[in-house]
């Protein structure tokens, strides 16, 4: 009996192992791919990361926002006109340099509306500028190497596991997998969703560029200018988070203990996740956009 109970027990502490093992099997090469290339994802300017929806969104700016825009800024100088007028107490105090004055500042209005997808477009290409150089100073290997480590010590510990702590650290090893997929797809998540949001403040710029102008309505516009510049620094706060997550999941001590080693892997990893979210968030509030 003893011999039989002990060949049952010893196949299912081998099962467990097995299905640990398979868990472990190659559970951080999607979060290895996803932050190398991370620098190069948020390096690309929207005219080069998708030329047909950029050609999209570009023609719908210019076809349909743009004439909305021209109409705007067409308010915006009759209201200024008008406000300068009854400034100078209805022309009696007579001053030529007022008119030079607002033809200059009707002519740098409609210029700037004119070119608006191409000052927009630039200052993305200022964040881009800012990644493709930071990015050889902090980014070093962001792979995690602590793979084969963890196994090892996993196999070290077999022998002297029983079949309720290996039936615990399965489940465990199960989830751990599990959450770091997802925190691969939220990786995803967050560079398309930036790219996404960069496409639609494309689309409207001209409306706010339209009130730039005018002093009252001008906030509209300098906020938006606000957004897009966090938006195009968000690129470099995404580095940092990588920077970072990077350092802290190679300060990670493979001691004895297997369990505790592979939840800190994880937790930095949940940790990456979480601060990208919050990278959007942080830029706007550095540039005091809203």
């Amino acid at each position: 009996m003893d011999a039989i109970r002990d060949t049952i027990e010893q196949f299912i502490k081998d099962f467990l192992s097995g299905w640990i093992l398979s868990n472990l099997d190659g559970i951080f090469v999607g979060i290895n791919a996803k932050t190398a290339a991370v620098a190069s994802e948020v390096a690309v300017t929207p005219a080069t990361w998708n030329t047909t929806v950029y050609s999209l969104i570009t023609d719908l700016s210019t076809n349909i926002m743009l004439p909305i825009g021209g109409v705007i800024i067409t308010y915006v100088l009759v209201y200024e006109l008008v406000s300068m007028v009854m400034a100078h107490n209805s022309m009696h105090n007579f001053d030529t340099s007022m008119f030079v004055k607002y033809i200059i500042k009707a002519g740098v209005a409609v210029m700037l509306l004119s070119n608006v997808t191409t000052i927009v477009a630039a200052i993305f290409d200022v964040g881009g500028w800012m990644v493709d150089n930071a990015a050889p100073l902090i980014l070093s290997d962001t792979a995690i190497d602590s793979e084969s480590a963890l196994v090892d010590l996993f196999n070290n510990q077999l022998s002297n596991m029983e079949i309720g702590t290996l039936a615990m650290l399965a489940v465990e090893s199960m989830l751990v997998k599990t959450a770091i997929k997802i925190v691969t797809v939220v990786v995803s998540i967050v560079l398309y969703g930036r790219m996404a949001e960069i496409y639609l403040y494309i689309s409207m710029a001209p409306i706010p560029f339209a009130t730039l102008s005018n002093k009252e309505m001008g906030a509209m516009g300098t906020n938006y200018i606000k957004s897009v510049f966090a938006l195009a620094f968000q690129g470099f706060l995404i580095l940092m988070c990588v920077a970072v997550y990077a350092a802290l999941i190679k300060s990670i001590t493979l001691s004895a203990d297997f369990e505790n080693a592979m939840w800190d892997t994880l937790a930095m990893t949940v940790v990456l996740a979480m601060c990208l979210f919050k990278t959007s968030g942080l830029a706007k509030s550095i540039l005091s956009a809203h």
